[in-house]
């Protein structure tokens, strides 16, 4: 399991936040009890991982998009 966070700045839609680990794909809202909306300062959820699976969160509008983070499980 990962925890990821929001460390600081605007908040951020929920739905516009995809995590992916290579083979499927989930937006904040899907992986997070409560369902929320927003991605704020402090928000977090967790994602269950394998042992060489690459995390990358992802982010997504209308009209733009980016990756805002990579990250490799180590092997075990």
């Amino acid at each position: 399991m990962v925890d990821i966070s929001h460390a600081s700045d605007d908040e951020i839609p929920a739905d516009q936040v995809t995590i992916s680990d290579g083979g499927s794909s989930e937006t904040w809202t899907a992986c997070t009890s409560g369902n929320p909306t927003d991605i704020s300062a402090g928000s977090t959820t967790s994602v269950a991982i394998d042992s060489n699976d690459e995390i990358r969160v992802l982010w997504a509008n209308d009209d733009d998009s980016a990756t805002l983070t990579i990250w490799e499980a180590p092997d075990t």
